[in-house]
């Protein structure tokens, strides 16, 4: 990743409104982006960030995370920059991780989480990318900055074998 992407990731990510529906901190530092690009170069990284484009423009970022080679599991997570959201951009770039993920880096399952309240959008993406939810595990109340923003509300959580995958 170069510089300039860095910086164009950063300015995406530093949104209130990104922030409201992510894991991303509002503010959110430069550093953080730079963790994410420092991290994609390691031989074996736990994570990989996938920055996502429109037509030649950064738009977002697409992410494998908790990343167990292993069990050959990982987490998709995804975000845009709140003036792209709903033209179908993280659907797109989310089914060309997840096929990814289990055509490349051999993975038998994808998990996923969203915010139920504060962001359907999430959820609608991943049960069209053939996610369902994952009723071995309850809905998790949102805790810390997320409280405020939207009280009551909790994460959901979804699957993906990949026997189950349409790719």
């Amino acid at each position: 990743m170069t510089r300039k992407d860095i910086e164009r990731i950063h300015y995406l990510a530093d949104d209130i409104k990104v922030s409201k529906t992510s894991s991303i901190p509002f503010p959110c530092p430069i550093s953080r982006v730079e963790g994410w690009s420092d991290e994609n170069e390691k031989t074996h990284p736990k994570e990989l960030t996938y920055s996502i484009f429109d037509d030649d423009i950064i738009v977002g970022a697409s992410i494998l995370k908790k990343i167990d080679y292993k069990i050959k599991c990982a987490e998709l997570a995804y975000w845009i920059g709140s003036s792209y959201w709903g033209n179908g951009i993280a659907t797109k770039a989310s089914a060309l991780l997840r096929d990814y993920a289990f055509k490349e880096l051999g993975m038998e399952k994808l998990v996923a989480h969203a915010l139920q309240k504060g962001n359907p959008a999430s959820s609608h993406i991943l049960l069209k990318l053939g996610f369902s939810l994952d009723e071995s595990r309850e809905a998790l109340d949102v805790e810390g900055r997320f409280s405020e923003s939207f009280p009551g509300d909790q994460w959901v959580f979804y699957k993906l074998d990949r026997s189950e995958a349409n790719t």
